[in-house]
């Protein structure tokens, strides 16, 4: 929970974004942050691996997923088959 909802919660009408006399808390977390990016921090973002059409085609064909059987999908992961989606 967020220091402002939880104000907010117990009756305060705090804006940390808006209210003035929070301006010098916002201006130190932007030299902050600013600094932070300066030397890399936070820089290095994570891509995401591209999933083929074969892969994603793959649990169909094998079985796992489909409308015909839930037993599949719960049996190879181990999930209990009334926690899997199927129209049967």
């Amino acid at each position: 929970m967020t220091i402002q909802k939880r104000l907010e919660i117990n009756g305060r009408d705090v804006k940390f974004l808006t209210d003035s006399k929070f301006k010098p808390v916002r201006d130190t977390l932007d030299a902050l942050m600013k600094r932070s990016a300066s030397i890399g921090l936070g820089t290095n973002h994570r891509q995401a691996t591209v999933i083929t059409t074969a892969m994603e085609n793959e649990p169909w064909h094998g079985g796992l997923l489909g409308d015909h059987n839930s037993a599949g999908f719960a049996g190879h992961y181990g999930v209990p088959h009334w926690i899997t989606l199927c129209s049967t």
